[in-house]
Order: structure tokens, then C-alpha cells, then sequence
């Protein structure tokens, strides 16, 4: 009889454990509001894997975090969308740094240096020194300095529409970048009584462009943008005597224009080189 009792109580312990087993499903709401109740088996920054209830083969399935708005676990913890990004870890051996020479500017009678340095996955920022007068024509006399800062923005997504982790290296991609620069130059050689004329004006705008990132070693830039400045020019005579004039044209290296109004444009050929090296905690869980 004892003997009896306790096969009985093993055997409902087991269908107990089978029928908590069974309830206890996990919950993903997709972003199109369908909601899967499912056995999760992985939860990674760009993936979700699981298993149908029910399936006596669990098989697993691999779901786009993108297309996922929540998942609940059966015991309780709830993760949204917002986790669902990339990781800095798929980076950390890319090349972070570009030193870039903008070869159009040659021809503005400007040397423009570029350095950028990434600073996540989806964005980086960007220091320029321009001197005018190294360049290959010298047809104004224009000599003088300017520098300015942009912030690149990239435009397309991290994941591809299946769901893999897009493989570009850091600094490749299409982008958007808001900067601005300031210039003192000064244009001579005009003969008579006017000396020198003397631009300190400030330039501000958006550029659009690509970079690709060639064998992880060099880079190729090309933008195009709208910008505006505001300044002032001063005509120096030689008497000593200065008055100030209106803009009639402008040339930032990469900047060309009138009436406060200049269009951007390069070419920028790079060096990449210094590891991303960024180490966070991974987001996976495992089950």
C-alpha cells in the first residue's frame, strides 16, 4: 500500500511539472501587434530565438528584434524594443580614426585636413584646418586660415531587412553633417591704392555624402551641402584708411558662394587607422 502511494505521488508530481511546463509560456508582441506564445531559448542584441509551444522537435526559430515591439517572460521579466540595438563589441576591431585630404580644395588654391573619429556605431565627429594659399592656383593671392566641426549622422539602418547584423566597418556609409567653420583670410595684390582686402565671416550648414572604407585601410568622402556665412570684409588702403564692403563671392576650400548663400562640395581620400576598442556588457540571455 505504501509502495503504492508513493508511485501515485511521483506519477502526479510528474504531470504537475509537465502541465506547469506546458502554462508557462513566454509572450512576443511583433510590431504589427501579433503576439506569439512561445518557449524563448536566446534573446540577443539583434536576434530573438525560439520555440513554438507544443512542438515536439522544438524546433527554433530566429526572429528580427527590429520587428519586435515587447516580449514578456513566463516569469515576469518584460524587455521592449528599446533594448533591441546593436553592440558596440561588433566594432571593436574596426578602425575608428580617418586623417582625409580633401583633393578638390587643391584646385580653390586651399590644403584641407580632415580628422574624424567615430564615436558609436551610428555617428562621428569631424575636425578641419584649412590654409589658403598651398594650393595649386593662385589665381586670387587668398591666403589665410579657417576650421571648422562637423557631426556625422549616419542614414541607414545597422540590420539588413533579414534580420543579420550589417558587416560595414564603423566609419562606412551614408551620412548627413551638420558643421560650421569660422575663416580669416586676406586677398592682396590689387595694385594702386588699395593693399589688401581682409574676410572674417563664420559659415554654417548641412552636408550630405558617402564614405566607403576601402580593405580597412583607406577611405573615400564625397558631400555635397547648402551653407550660409556672415561676416564682414575691409578693403585696407595705403594710407592706413579702411572701410568695409559687401559680400560678393566666398571660397572656404570646400565653400563657394555669394550673397551669404555658398555650396559644398569635396573629395576626400583617407588613411583609417587606431582600433574602435570599445568593450561593453553583452545584453545576451540565455535560457
Amino acid at each position: 500500500m505504501k509502495r503504492l502511494f508513493t508511485i501515485t505521488t511521483l506519477i502526479l508530481l510528474f504531470i504537475g511539472a509537465c502541465s506547469i511546463n506546458s502554462f508557462a509560456q513566454d509572450q512576443i508582441v511583433k510590431k504589427n501587434g501579433k503576439k506569439l506564445n512561445v518557449w524563448i531559448k536566446e534573446v540577443s542584441d539583434t536576434q530573438i530565438k525560439y520555440v513554438e509551444v507544443g512542438d515536439p522537435n522544438e524546433i527554433i526559430f530566429t526572429l528580427d528584434r527590429t520587428l519586435v515591439e515587447s516580449v514578456e517572460f513566463s516569469y515576469g521579466k518584460k524587455i521592449d524594443q528599446s533594448d533591441g540595438k546593436y553592440s558596440d563589441e561588433y566594432y571593436i576591431d574596426d578602425k575608428a580614426h580617418n586623417l582625409k585630404l580633401n583633393f578638390l580644395a587643391f584646385r580653390a588654391n586651399a590644403l584641407l585636413l580632415t580628422y574624424e573619429k567615430a564615436i558609436d556605431p551610428a555617428s562621428s565627429i569631424e575636425f578641419s584646418l584649412k590654409t589658403f594659399g598651398l594650393g595649386l592656383f593662385d589665381e586670387d593671392d587668398l591666403s589665410g586660415i579657417g576650421a571648422d566641426v562637423g557631426y556625422k549622422l549616419k542614414l541607414k539602418g545597422l540590420f539588413k531587412k533579414d534580420g543579420n547584423f550589417r558587416p560595414d566597418p564603423i566609419l562606412h556609409g551614408s551620412y548627413i553633417r551638420p558643421r560650421i567653420g569660422v575663416y580669416f583670410q586676406k586677398e592682396d595684390d590689387f595694385g594702386g591704392s588699395l593693399v589688401d582686402r581682409t574676410y572674417r565671416y563664420v559659415a554654417f550648414g548641412l552636408d550630405y555624402g558617402k564614405q566607403w572604407v576601402i580593405n580597412d585601410q583607406l577611405s573615400f568622402d564625397a558631400f555635397i551641402g547648402l551653407h550660409y556665412y556672415l561676416g564682414s570684409i575691409k578693403n585696407n588702403y595705403a594710407n592706413g584708411q579702411s572701410d568695409e564692403v559687401s559680400f560678393e563671392t566666398v571660397n572656404g576650400g570646400d565653400l563657394f558662394g555669394g550673397d551669404n548663400t555658398a555650396a559644398a562640395f569635396g573629395l576626400r581620400l583617407g588613411y583609417v587607422f587606431g582600433k574602435y576598442g570599445k568593450k561593453v556588457d553583452s545584453s545576451r540571455i540565455r535560457r
